[in-house]
């Protein structure tokens, strides 16, 4: 009986240190997905002029975030607007920079974009409201996307005074 309890006993820890080590090797920031998020911040007074908050991540692990970073890996970012058939450029393309962290490559900026930009709807068509999205793409040094985000889409009403 005696041997019966111990090898039990050496079953079970010996499933405990297995669990423990595969627990040990999945990184911290396994379940931080890709994504990115549009908000807005409003009309700037004054201006004439709309804030967006843009964020975004792109899930790996900070050492290899800190790699890219080192290799000269960029973002390149574009406001669009979300038509039907085709989307619009509104503004863009611009450079930023990724900061790694322990969720990944992250990014966050405020982009300050004039109002006539932003509207993208032809005069004919019955939407007069405004939809716009951001395009987020990871490059290289050489300019060639590795990986590309896109963030949720707004939306600005069309009855806004123009």
């Amino acid at each position: 009986m005696n041997r019966l309890v111990f090898r039990i006993g050496r079953v079970a820890v010996f499933g405990a240190v297995l669990t423990a080590l595969s627990l040990a090797a999945t990184p911290a920031n396994a379940m931080v997905p890709t994504s990115a998020t549009l908000k807005n911040g409003g009309i700037v007074a004054g201006t004439y002029s709309y804030r967006f908050h843009v964020d975004a991540v792109f899930g790996m692990s900070q050492t290899e975030a800190r790699r890219l970073q080192d290799r000269g890996h960029k973002l390149q970012i574009r406001l669009w607007g979300d038509d039907q058939f085709t989307d619009d450029l509104l503004w863009g393309p611009f450079i930023g920079n990724i900061t790694p962290t322990p969720n990944g490559a992250e990014f966050h900026t405020k982009m300050l974009v004039p109002e006539y930009l932003l509207n993208e709807d032809a005069e004919l068509e019955i939407d007069r409201d405004d939809e716009m999205y951001v395009g987020i793409r990871l490059i290289d040094a050489a300019g060639k996307t590795v990986r590309s985000v896109r963030t949720n889409t707004i939306t600005l009403p069309g009855d806004r005074k123009r």
